[in-house]
């Protein structure tokens, strides 16, 4: 026996006992070291092992592969070792129980994985059949199920090549550790080997040494194949990865810019409001003292101010004792709800949507008065969560706060939009927003909270204590690849079987000569067997079949492998030519031209065909042929192969189609020599950016397009790559068109080694739009968006610079704060759009009316603010004042409107008034509010009185908001006396406030502060119930026929629910409907007449009477008079006062009175203080008075004296003091 066969036949042998004695050490290391686990020794190592039931089947394996057949036999080991190899996984498998629920929740994994359990049962099936495999179908099966295991392990272990993990995304713990895969396929292999040496011979079979040299052969290609694909993918997948990379960071970016940015909006709103002068002084004075109704109606309208600029859904003020001042909206009740640490007392909420709620101290004498609390939506944030642009179907943005040793996250597009709350770990790793929470800014490939392997960027949220990450499922990034290359697999396969056909005729001759070695030693008859297989074989793995047509090119014989006869059965082929078979797209000068050549009795090669199959598919073959003869030279016929090239056609068109995309793709790609630098290839979306055709392209180099960049310094930026000290590179620059233009790019360059000679690789994207959205972005940050004007933040930096400027040069710095007057009334009436023009307008006046260098500002709602710098006199501040004030006269067009408004302006000086610019703007706040009081449209310099006069006004209406709480109001009564019975008919209600500390007051101190706070309506409705109540009580008390008058205000007569609210008053105190005379002014009734008309119709529906009080005083228009169901008109006192002597008002007097009588109605005149005043009246025709000349307003027990008295002395009238 040579050495060369003694090495052949003893091969297998160490095969096996290498593969047993691995297996054995595998399964034996981790029950060795497992106790050390136990104790807290070596975890890392022990981990890295196998789990136990795995290691176990290692050692059966083991003993397997080492052990001889007939010792097994005997103890006997021969059923027991297959047994347990099937059963051991089994159990495992049952044991760690729901599958698909162990891999997401187990911590530390399945004891045995389905791979692992899948090798060790086939091989456990593979190993008890082998003793039974007498026929080739059972040796077969026997083969297959011992290959499983290496199958197995190959795929686990492909599935470490970065980018291949993508093949098991879903359950990344089915597969084995590295170590165990390993060693499955060598005892894979081991166990292939030792079957076939175990089985019995097949008496029917036997395989020539040619065709085991072949089928390793075909085996060691298609491992190489193999592995060359998963290499290749493995690049792919790396490049693919990096760009989505370079995404998601560029992504997150800009959200967490855009997240910091509607934060600091929010919260700073805030922090605004708290800094509010005026509120900071009422809040103030309410810490050490009390408010004037004034005062509270004043922080009412603040707060309505702030809930209408800010966009507040809640506010609540409370004083230094925490007892409530004031509130608007409801306080959400939070889901989530996490601490800004950057911006304290402020936390972020979601309840149906986000929220960011704040509370800041106000600080007035240097100690805290009191706290303001908001919450503020941000649809800015909400937004960033459904904007999942660039994402892919995957891909989502999440947010979360720490929450212990958990975390809470908000609602997005991976959890179902719902709060979640989740561990910041899984099976002992981090994920992807634990190292957001940490501080950590990058990318990480982990399993996340919903155990799905993804690729995110991850980064804390500035110093607010959140973290946010982007992330994508890696199985997203992998999936175009594996599409692309997919097509590639037939070619692949194809290569494989030329390569196995060049491999056989190499190893020809030491196939032959062990053939012929062994042939001497066999029967001529085996050897005739294995010569016929060989050339079947031969035949099989040349082509997918041979034919042969006679000297008519007839078919008489085809030979086709399984599937091609499937495909096409060689019955419908014979007795017919070529050109007899429905072949598809063929044309005639095809035709032609093949009988010609078969004419000549040529060869022919690679004639490419298209035909049907029997399931109606097109298939393409290429077929060759050559003409025999006989030994007379006589011609007998062709014959010839053909094989079916279809996946191959496929392969080609798909590597086209790729090179079409990527030719028609948006980015520009180049390929530049690595040498000179000179363009070789660039796609048609180059050319089109560019300009340049092809040809001028290739005589330019990226400098040429690059006008940052020289010869040295591009050469600078490709020497890590051509060291190999990066793979690939990325920058921002320019690219210049043909034109002469430039734009934004942003490009990225790898180096190719593969070519000859070496070329770089340019992926350059245009990003012109992406540059114009940052433009934006930061725009948007200094500028209000509506005028385009400086916001605050912008306003608070240049009014810095001008105070410092102003400064240095011993000059002063104005700040103009203006509000508009009524603006609140056109944005109600006309709606927002009109507002919106309104506003727009007003900043374009304000601009042409400033001095060059001066800056005009919005910072919120109606207000607006001018920096007047470089001011040497303060006749200059008045100028541009006046002239702003002027700038309002001209009507504002509104559409098909004409609108009027004004303003009014508060002026603090730099540096008289303060030097910092939140100083100056509360006080040019507290002026204005100053300019509004008397009486719009003008404008005051801030002063130190403003303060004082500002607390007891704050104090007022502090007070008033507890007025009612407080039993603080009452009701006094003047009586009406009718002049021609001489006997009181009426009393109307007059109201009082029993101050505390101020005493009795009058409605003058406060009823206009009542207004402004909106306190107006609900006491007004205590009046209305009050003055009900004691007309039912002077009814009760014997005064059957008395009425009583009460006064609407504006506010609650614009009310809806007026109506409802008359009616529920009478019906609960009794009184009847004809008693109760609501009084109402001119200018209330003309604001909106149809309105006014249609409410008055409603309550003369309920049988209320109505009196139009100071008549004269506004329009006293005939035509809207008579239009409103008036049943008595008051003649304002200013007649009265000089009706006797003064002509024009007694002449107006007789005519007011004529005129209500004309029309029907009663006339009463109110202010009547003398005889002479009373004569006159009486004398023409007046019905009733109302004045201190009879009584002045009596508390209720006074007027029910006073009745008493009328009805013990009778007569005209009864004076009384």
């Amino acid at each position: 026996m040579s050495q060369q066969e003694w090495g052949c036949m003893q091969l297998p042998k160490l095969t096996v006992a290498f593969a047993g004695s691995v297996a054995l050490a595998i399964g034996m290391a981790p029950l060795a070291l497992w106790p050390l686990d136990r104790v807290g020794l070596a975890p890392a190592l022990v981990r890295s092992l196998p789990m136990p039931a795995v290691a176990f089947c290692f050692v059966l394996l083991g003993i397997q592969l080492l052990a001889p057949r007939r010792r097994l036999a005997r103890i006997p080991l021969d059923r027991a070792l297959p047994a347990g190899l099937v059963l051991i996984p089994l159990v495992a498998l049952v044991l760690d129980g729901d599958t698909v629920a162990r891999l997401h929740a187990s911590a530390s994994g399945p004891s045995m994985h389905l791979t692992a359990a899948a090798g060790f049962i086939g091989a456990g099936l593979g190993i008890a059949l082998v003793a039974y495999a007498r026929h080739a179908a059972l040796r077969g099966v026997v083969y297959a199920l011992v290959t499983a295991a290496t199958l197995v392990g190959l795929l686990d272990l492909a599935t470490y090549v970065p980018g291949m993990d993508s093949l098991l995304d879903r359950y990344s713990d089915a597969r084995m550790r590295p170590w165990t895969a390993a060693s499955m396929i060598l005892a894979g292999i081991a166990l292939t080997v030792q079957a076939h040496t175990r089985m019995p011979a097949d008496p029917r079979a036997d395989i020539a040494e040619d065709r085991k040299i072949a089928l390793f052969s075909t085996v060691l290609l298609l491992c190489l194949a193999s592995g060359s694909g998963v290499l290749g993918f493995s690049l792919l997948a790396r490049t693919a990865q990096d760009v989505l990379t370079d995404s998601l960071q560029v992504s997150l970016r800009h959200r967490l810019a855009a997240f910091e940015a509607a934060v600091a909006h929010a919260a700073g709103q805030t922090l605004l409001i708290s800094q509010r002068p005026r509120l900071n002084t009422l809040m103030d004075k309410l810490s050490y003292d009390t408010l004037s109704t004034a005062e509270r109606r004043e922080i009412e309208a603040i707060v309505d101010n702030i809930q209408q600029t800010v966009g507040a859904s809640a506010i609540a003020l409370h004083d230094a004792a925490g007892r409530f001042v004031s509130r608007r909206g409801e306080f959400s009740a939070p889901e989530f709800e996490a601490e800004l640490h950057g911006w304290p007392g402020h936390t972020l909420i979601h309840a149906g949507r986000l929220v960011v709620r704040g509370t800041r101290e106000f600080h007035g004498s240097g100690r805290p008065a009191g706290t303001i609390r908001t919450e503020i939506p941000v649809p800015a944030i909400e937004q960033l969560f459904e904007d999942v642009t660039g994402l892919g179907d995957t891909g989502t943005m999440a947010v979360c706060a720490p929450l212990g040793v958990q975390m809470q996250c908000l609602p997005n597009r991976s959890n179902g939009h719902k709060v979640l709350k989740a561990p910041r770990h899984v099976r002992g790793e981090p994920v992807p927003m634990a190292y957001a929470l940490e501080g950590k800014t990058g990318t990480v490939i982990t399993n996340d909270a919903q155990h799905r392997n993804v690729l995110a960027a991850h980064a804390p949220i500035g110093s607010l204590g959140l973290g946010m990450i982007v992330k994508v499922r890696r199985g997203e990034i992998y999936a175009p690849i594996r599409a692309q290359l997919l097509p590639m697999v037939g070619v692949v396969l194809l290569v494989t079987v030329a390569g196995v056909l060049l491999l056989r005729w190499q190893v020809v001759p030491l196939a032959r000569k062990l053939v012929r070695e062994i042939a001497e030693r066999r029967q001529a008859e085996r050897a005739l067997r294995a010569s016929d297989e060989r050339f079947r074989q031969l035949t099989a793995l040349s082509s997918d079949w041979y034919w042969e047509q006679d000297a008519h090119y007839r078919f008489t014989r085809i030979r086709r492998n399984a599937e091609a006869e499937r495909r096409f059965p060689a019955r419908d082929s014979l007795g017919k030519t070529r050109w007899e078979l429905p072949y598809v797209d063929v044309s005639e000068e095809t035709w032609r031209m093949h009988r010609a050549t078969l004419e000549a009795r040529r060869p022919f090669h690679g004639l490419v065909l298209k035909r049907r199959d029997v399931n109606g598919e097109v298939r393409y073959s290429e077929v060759s042929g050559e003409p025999f003869f006989a030994p007379d030279g006589a011609f007998l016929g062709y014959r010839g192969t053909g094989r079916d090239i279809t996946e191959l056609k496929r392969a080609e068109d798909a590597v086209a189609r790729l090179g079409r995309i990527l030719d028609d793709s948006s980015n520009e790609i180049y390929v530049f020599n690595a040498n000179d630098l000179r363009i070789v290839q660039v796609n048609r979306g180059a050319q089109r950016n560019l300009g340049y055709s092809l040809e001028e392209l290739k005589g330019l180099t990226p400098v040429d397009l690059k006008p940052e960049f020289d010869r040295d310094s591009f050469e600078a930026l490709l020497t890590p790559l051509r060291r190999g000290e990066q793979e690939t590179t990325s920058f921002v620059t320019q690219h210049r068109r043909r034109d002469g233009s430039v734009y934004p790019v942003e490009v990225r360059l790898q180096l190719s080694r593969h070519d000859e000679p070496p070329v770089f690789v340019a992926i350059v994207q245009d990003i012109t739009e992406r540059k114009q959205s940052e433009e934006q972005l930061r725009y948007l940050a200094y500028h209000d968006g509506l005028t385009g004007l400086p916001n605050r933040l912008k306003l608070t930096e240049r009014l810095r610079q001008a105070a410092h400027a102003s400064g240095e040069d011993g000059l002063l710095t104005a700040v103009l704060l203006l509000d508009l007057d009524r603006f609140k009334t056109i944005n109600d009436t006309l709606g927002h759009e009109a507002g919106d023009v309104l506003l727009r307008t007003v900043a374009e006046r304000l601009a042409a009316c400033v001095r060059p260098g001066d800056s005009v500002a919005r910072i919120g709602g109606d207000e607006f603010v001018v920096v007047l710098s470089q001011i040497a006199e303060m006749d200059e501040i008045t100028g541009v004042t006046q002239r702003i004030l002027a700038s309002f006269g001209p009507a504002f067009q509104i559409g098909a409107r004409e609108l009027f408004t004004s303003a009014s302006v508060g002026i603090a000086v730099y540096p008289l008034d303060a030097r910092e610019p939140e100083g100056l703007l509360k006080h040019a706040d507290a002026a204005m509010y100053e300019a509004k009081e008397s009486g719009r449209n003008t404008f005051r310099f801030y002063t130190a009185e403003l303060n004082a006069r500002a607390q007891r006004r704050l104090r007022l209406e502090t007070d008033l908001r507890r007025a009612l709480d407080r039993n603080e109001l009452l009701l006094h009564f003047q009586p009406q006396l009718d002049l021609a019975t001489g006997r009181i008919v009426a009393a109307e209600a007059l109201l009082r406030w029993q101050h505390p500390e101020l005493g009795l007051l009058p409605p003058g101190d406060f009823i206009s502060l009542a207004e402004e706070t909106g306190l107006i309506v609900p006491i007004g409705e205590w009046v209305l119930r009050e003055a009900c109540t004691r007309a039912r009580g002077w009814h009760a008390a014997g005064f059957k026929r008395l009425r009583v008058a009460v006064n609407l205000s504006g506010r609650q007569f614009m009310n809806h629910d007026l109506s409802l609210v008359v009616k529920r008053t009478i019906e609960e105190t009794g009184l009847a409907p004809r008693y109760l005379e609501l009084e109402l002014t001119e200018s209330l009734l003309m604001h909106n007449v149809e309105a006014a008309a249609a409410m008055l119709r409603t309550l003369d529906g309920i049988g209320v009477t109505f009196s139009m009080d100071d008549f004269g005083t506004g329009y006293s228009s005939l035509a809207y008079l008579k239009r409103f169901p008036l049943d008595l008109i008051k003649i304002d006192r200013t007649f009265v006062r000089d009706i006797t002597t003064d002509p024009d008002d007694a002449a107006i007097t007789k005519t007011i009175i004529a005129m209500a009588h004309s029309l029907d109605m009663r006339v009463i005149a109110e202010g009547v203080e003398t005889e002479d005043q009373l004569a006159f009246l009486r004398a023409h025709g007046c019905d009733a008075i109302q004045g201190y000349c009879f009584s002045p307003p009596v508390s209720p027990e006074a007027f029910l004296e006073l009745l008493g008295r009328q009805n013990r002395a009778p007569g005209p009238y009864a004076q009384i003091n």
